[in-house]
């Protein structure tokens, strides 16, 4: 059993007004309608009830179940749930055949049915496929529906955080901003720790042109990241200050 929101009551007085505008005829097949009990006939009154009352699925299954018993339930479309809503609301399941209609796996349409035509004729069900017989026998026409039914136009904006973009400008461009304020002496890559305790130790300068260069051009995901590269520049650099072979 579902039901429908109250979000639906502004629209049924308009409804109502069309339902009763249309000219509602016997169906000429047995239907058999969700509601709780059986309906004898189905009018106008019967469109606003659907809207706003419950759809009582498993009822109208059983009803079904007691006037027809064992039935083939074959499903009308592609990839729904509703073989799997039948199986559960049945009252006997295993003096009925299910028959669904699965595409989903990338499997063509036009197979399926084929497929699902020859179980048919195996549950004793006279039925064709067009596709077994020349259109010369057939007199179909093929004809090509639109891809989509409506037009694909996007009426949201993209979100742009823009504090994160400041981060982001600050994180690459702020280094070289500094830069221009400095002498006209700029600072090298690698220089040597001042501490006299440590000797033979350099330290990476990231305020240093080519390491702005370099960093400003490697970015992940809008994030810049040191390269793997620089370190094992920055070793060797390191290793020749230490000969005394690096003039800059």
């Amino acid at each position: 059993m579902a039901f429908t929101p109250v979000l639906t009551d502004p629209l049924l007085e308009g409804l109502s007004a069309m339902a009763k505008s249309m000219n509602f005829q016997p169906p000429t097949i047995y239907l058999e309608s969700c509601t709780r009990e059986q309906l004898t006939q189905v009018g106008p009154e019967r469109i606003v009830q659907h809207t706003r009352e419950a759809v009582y699925f498993t009822h109208a299954v059983r009803r079904l179940e007691q006037r027809f018993g064992s039935c083939l339930w074959l499903e009308a479309g592609f990839d729904s749930p509703i073989t799997s809503m039948t199986k559960r609301a049945v009252d006997d399941l295993e003096k009925h055949h299910f028959q669904d209609m699965r595409i989903s796996g990338g499997t063509i349409p036009a197979t399926i049915l084929s497929t699902i035509t020859t179980k048919l004729w195996q549950q004793g069900i006279s039925s064709s496929f067009w596709g077994f017989y020349p259109p010369q026998e057939t007199n179909t026409k093929q004809i090509w529906l639109p891809p989509y039914q409506f037009e694909r136009t996007s009426h949201s904006m993209t979100y742009t955080d823009h504090a994160l973009e400041i981060q982001e400008r600050q994180a690459v461009g702020g280094v070289a901003e500094v830069l221009n304020d400095r002498s006209d002496k700029l600072p090298k890559l690698i220089e040597p720790r001042k501490n006299s305790k440590e000797a033979g130790e350099y330290s990476m300068n990231t305020e240093a042109r080519r390491y702005v260069d370099i960093v400003s051009g490697h970015a992940v995901l809008n994030k810049p990241l040191c390269p793997a590269a620089i370190y094992m520049e920055c070793a060797v650099m390191a290793a020749q200050l230490s000969l005394d072979k690096v003039e800059s």
